[in-house]
């Protein structure tokens, strides 16, 4: 079973194993996190911890990056995931959550920061579901091309 992580900005720099990992930050010029190895992919995502909108100035987590996820997610195939964001208990839980119910993966909670996922971002987990519900491209699906003839 390929697991899933989540993690504080500080903890997830304590992990020596390369693995797939994806960065959250905030816009504010948030740095990416001293990590303690070379990871064999990661995904930066920056947007605020915010569970609606409140007015411009916030940048709020969006289709465009739960298509990141997705992909992302896609192209680790069999390999866990590593999550974190700051405080490790909003954005990157809603992120693990939404990965843990894929297919093929199991939530690690031994190994994250916390077995606590009740303050997971409600508005990123929701816009990760509504990404793969409009769209159908689950991680792990194999997409088919296929054409059809025109009949006249």
């Amino acid at each position: 079973m390929t697991t899933v992580q989540f993690h504080s900005k500080l903890s997830v720099e304590r992990i020596t194993e390369p693995s797939n990992v994806i960065s959250i930050g905030c816009p504010e010029g948030d740095s990416l996190p001293k990590f303690g190895c070379g990871h064999k992919r990661i995904l930066r995502l920056e947007f605020d911890d915010v569970t609606e909108y409140i007015d411009d100035s916030y940048v709020m987590f969006d289709y465009h990056m739960a298509k990141k996820v997705v992909d992302f997610v896609n192209a680790c195939r069999d390999e866990s995931i590593v999550i974190h964001c700051h405080a490790g208990i909003s954005r990157s839980v809603a992120v693990a959550l939404f990965i843990a119910d894929q297919p093929g993966y199991t939530l690690d909670l031994d190994n994250s920061i916390s077995r606590n996922t009740d303050l997971h971002n409600k508005l990123v987990l929701w816009e990760l579901e509504k990404y793969v519900k409009l769209w159908g491209n689950t991680p792990r699906t194999n997409v088919v091309e296929f054409t059809v003839d025109r009949i006249e």
